[in-house]
This record gives structure tokens, sequence and C-alpha cells, in this order.
């Protein structure tokens, strides 16, 4: 989990400085941020008001694809809608047969069978999917929850990436901050994590006390954070202490 947790956090420190346009933003994701899946290709589209996708950014992505690549109707079944409609990690692996059945309209987009895995996370804007980034790989990667921890961690900056026009942390932070629903959706086990922490307990501790490993405690911790918009424990805290009164 090491290199994972290097590059979420070289990833926060990059988009805490200025907001990444689409094109830089896929740049990074793919010589940074997933550098260790060797990746082959990285695409984000965005969902317009009208039902359409648009890409607007990629990096590998075949010649032949970029010549013809169109905008297409969020209700076409090929992944990238899955993971917009049903706000889903999806990730396959390259099985022609499967792939058809799952997803009818993959043979009209050229190139589309060139990899070994493919994995597409959708973006959010005020918790609405507004967006998703598809990435690809040579070989197969096996989902891991540790690996989908990352990805999910990922997903969720780069939704915090969109909805900072400016890039300003602190306006930023103070236009993100979390309400009461916000709290209340957390889980039941991310509540109680967030209580141990409010009280001062270290990962360890909390580990110990829900017996659950270190590492299970930390990828929740990371989620919980990201979720509330925090960058450390003692806001989150914080957050904890002014809201918990209305947790159930």
């Amino acid at each position: 989990m090491l290199p994972y947790l290097e590059r979420i956090n070289q990833l926060s420190r990059t988009l805490q400085k200025s907001k990444l346009p689409p094109a830089e933003l896929a740049r990074f994701l793919y010589t940074e941020t997933f550098k260790e899946l060797e990746p082959t290709m990285i695409m984000s589209c965005e969902l317009f008001n009208d039902g359409m996708v648009h890409m607007n950014a990629s990096i590998g992505l075949p010649e032949e694809y970029l010549n013809q690549a169109e905008d297409f109707p969020v209700n076409l079944q090929v992944p990238t809608n899955d993971a917009l409609r049903n706000h889903k990690l999806v990730w396959l692996s390259g099985d022609e047969e499967s792939l058809r059945l799952d997803y009818p309209d993959l043979p009209k987009f050229a190139g589309t069978n060139r990899w070994g895995t493919l994995v597409v996370f959708p973006t959010f804007h005020s918790s609405i999917a507004s967006g998703a980034t598809t990435l690809t790989t040579d070989f197969l990667i096996t989902p891991s929850p540790e690996l989908e921890t990352f990805i999910w961690t990922v997903a969720n900056l780069t939704s915090l990436n969109q909805q900072n026009p400016k890039g300003d942390t602190q306006t930023t932070k103070a236009q993100a901050a979390p309400s009461k629903p916000a709290i209340a959706t957390l889980t039941s086990r991310q509540n109680l994590i967030l209580k141990y922490i409010s009280e001062g307990y270290t990962n360890a501790e909390i580990a110990a006390f829900l017996s659950y490993s270190h590492s299970t405690i930390r990828q929740e911790a990371i989620r919980i954070f990201v979720h509330l918009k925090v960058d450390n424990r003692e806001d989150a805290a914080s957050i904890y202490n002014r809201y918990s009164d209305t947790l159930e």
C-alpha cells in the first residue's frame, strides 16, 4: 500500500497548489499517479446536461480512435456510461465474449479491445457523477481492496479538482466545508472510526479496538478525510464534534 499512499499524497499536494486542466491532469495521472500500473492509456470524459458524453482529454489513445472521436449518449452500453450511471468502479479484463454480452455497444468504438485490463472510475460534482476517467494496461491486473481504495481515492481527489475553479486551497476548503449530510453519509464503521479519531486514538489503537488490521483502518481514514474534504485528523475530529449529536 505504501507506493499508493505516496502517489495519493503527491496528487493531493499537486492539486492543492492549482487546478489542473483536463489535459494536464490526464498526463499527471499517466506519468505519476498510476505509474506503478504502467498505463497504456488515460482518457477522461465529461457528461453534459443534454445527456451527451464528451472526451475532454486523452494520453495514449489509438490514432484511429482520436480521428473519429465524437460525443456519445450516456445511454449507450459501454464501460464509461456504466461508471457514470451507476456510480461504480468498472474493472474489466480483455475477455472479448463477456465484453460483448455486458457492453454490446462497445464494438462501435475503434481500438477498444487493445488492452489487458480496463478500469473506469466516475468523478463527481456535488455528489452527482459529472465525468469518468478510463485507464488501460497491456497486462491483467487483479483487483484488490488496496488497489480499489487507491483508485477511489484518486477519483475523489480528481473530483475536488473539478470543483476548484481557481485552485485556491483556502477558498476551496471554505466552499467545500462539509454540511450535516456529508457526515451522515459515512458508513457506520467510518463514523465509529471517526469517533475514535476525535478522541485522539491512533490508527493502530483503533485497529485493536475494532479487531481490524492496521491497513484497513488506515484505508478507511483516507476515505473519511477525502469524503469530509479535510487533510488531517484534527480537522476531521472538529467536524465530528460539531455534528456528532445529529448522527443516529
